[in-house]
Protein backbone atom coordinates (compact mmCIF):
# COMPACT_ATOMS: atom_id res chain seq x y z
CA UNK A 1 0.00 0.00 0.00
CA UNK A 2 2.69 2.52 1.12
CA UNK A 3 4.45 1.66 -2.35
CA UNK A 4 1.59 2.42 -4.45
CA UNK A 5 0.74 5.60 -2.62
CA UNK A 6 4.52 6.82 -2.79
CA UNK A 7 4.38 6.03 -6.35
CA UNK A 8 1.19 8.15 -7.16
CA UNK A 9 2.61 10.54 -4.97
CA UNK A 10 6.24 10.45 -7.05
CA UNK A 11 3.69 10.84 -10.41
CA UNK A 12 1.82 13.83 -8.77
CA UNK A 13 5.76 15.60 -7.80
CA UNK A 14 6.48 15.45 -11.49
CA UNK A 15 3.37 16.28 -12.93
CA UNK A 16 3.75 19.49 -10.79
CA UNK A 17 7.40 19.87 -11.69
CA UNK A 18 6.22 19.96 -15.57
CA UNK A 19 3.63 22.51 -14.48
CA UNK A 20 6.14 24.74 -12.55
CA UNK A 21 8.33 24.77 -15.74
CA UNK A 22 5.35 25.72 -17.97
CA UNK A 23 4.30 28.43 -15.74
CA UNK A 24 7.81 29.62 -15.22
CA UNK A 25 8.09 30.02 -19.55
CA UNK A 26 5.03 31.66 -19.58
CA UNK A 27 5.36 34.47 -16.97
CA UNK A 28 8.84 34.92 -18.79
CA UNK A 29 6.71 35.25 -21.74
CA UNK A 30 4.25 37.81 -20.39
CA UNK A 31 1.40 35.31 -20.09
CA UNK A 32 1.39 34.47 -16.17
CA UNK A 33 2.70 35.97 -12.83
CA UNK A 34 4.96 35.55 -10.33
CA UNK A 35 1.97 34.51 -8.23
CA UNK A 36 1.07 31.68 -10.41
CA UNK A 37 4.80 30.22 -10.36
CA UNK A 38 4.93 31.07 -6.58
CA UNK A 39 1.50 29.05 -5.87
CA UNK A 40 2.86 26.04 -8.29
CA UNK A 41 5.99 25.60 -6.31
CA UNK A 42 4.24 25.97 -2.96
CA UNK A 43 2.31 22.96 -4.06
CA UNK A 44 5.13 20.96 -5.61
CA UNK A 45 6.54 20.93 -1.92
CA UNK A 46 3.17 20.41 -0.47
CA UNK A 47 3.11 17.19 -2.64
CA UNK A 48 6.30 16.61 -2.52
CA UNK A 49 6.68 16.72 1.64
CA UNK A 50 4.71 13.34 2.30
CA UNK A 51 7.04 10.94 0.47
CA UNK A 52 10.01 10.41 3.11
CA UNK A 53 6.83 9.85 4.85
CA UNK A 54 5.87 6.73 2.88
CA UNK A 55 9.05 5.65 3.14
CA UNK A 56 9.25 5.38 6.59
CA UNK A 57 6.10 3.56 7.51
CA UNK A 58 6.69 0.84 4.93
CA UNK A 59 10.16 0.64 6.45
CA UNK A 60 7.95 0.17 9.74
CA UNK A 61 5.45 -2.39 8.26
CA UNK A 62 8.73 -4.12 6.98
CA UNK A 63 9.73 -4.41 10.49
CA UNK A 64 6.43 -5.44 11.94
CA UNK A 65 6.14 -8.36 8.78
CA UNK A 66 9.42 -9.81 9.59
CA UNK A 67 8.13 -9.99 13.56
CA UNK A 68 5.01 -11.27 13.03
CA UNK A 69 6.47 -13.84 10.63
CA UNK A 70 9.03 -14.45 12.39
CA UNK A 71 11.72 -14.00 10.16
CA UNK A 72 14.93 -10.85 9.92
CA UNK A 73 13.76 -7.95 8.64
CA UNK A 74 16.64 -8.13 6.29
CA UNK A 75 15.16 -11.10 4.34
CA UNK A 76 11.55 -9.52 4.66
CA UNK A 77 13.11 -6.90 3.02
CA UNK A 78 14.58 -8.79 0.52
CA UNK A 79 11.51 -9.68 -0.78
CA UNK A 80 10.53 -6.22 -2.10
CA UNK A 81 6.85 -7.37 -2.26
CA UNK A 82 5.01 -5.54 -4.57
CA UNK A 83 1.76 -7.00 -2.88
CA UNK A 84 0.82 -7.67 0.06
CA UNK A 85 2.01 -11.39 1.00
CA UNK A 86 -0.68 -14.41 1.16
CA UNK A 87 -0.76 -16.86 3.96
CA UNK A 88 -0.87 -20.52 2.83
CA UNK A 89 -2.54 -21.30 6.26
CA UNK A 90 -4.52 -19.93 9.39
CA UNK A 91 -2.31 -18.30 11.61
CA UNK A 92 -2.77 -20.31 15.24
CA UNK A 93 -4.18 -18.75 18.16
CA UNK A 94 -3.00 -18.31 21.69
CA UNK A 95 -1.39 -16.73 24.37
CA UNK A 96 1.60 -14.45 23.12
CA UNK A 97 3.85 -16.68 25.22
CA UNK A 98 2.83 -19.51 23.01
CA UNK A 99 3.56 -17.27 19.70
CA UNK A 100 7.18 -16.49 20.73
CA UNK A 101 8.13 -19.64 21.53
CA UNK A 102 6.89 -21.01 17.75
CA UNK A 103 8.74 -18.10 16.58
CA UNK A 104 11.75 -19.78 14.69
CA UNK A 105 14.73 -16.86 14.86
CA UNK A 106 13.47 -16.96 18.74
CA UNK A 107 14.00 -20.80 18.61
CA UNK A 108 17.62 -20.41 16.91
CA UNK A 109 18.50 -17.72 19.64
CA UNK A 110 17.90 -19.94 22.41
CA UNK A 111 19.90 -23.13 21.45
CA UNK A 112 22.55 -20.46 20.68
CA UNK A 113 22.62 -19.35 24.37
CA UNK A 114 21.82 -22.95 25.61
CA UNK A 115 25.31 -24.31 23.66
CA UNK A 116 27.35 -21.37 24.38
CA UNK A 117 25.97 -21.51 28.73
CA UNK A 118 26.89 -25.43 28.11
Amino acid sequence: VYTQQAQVQRHSVQLLEQSVDITQRLRHAGAATELDVARLQGLLEETRAPLPMFTARRQSALYELAALSGQTPEKVIALRCAQAPQLQAPLPVGEGWALVQRRADIRRAEARLRSATA
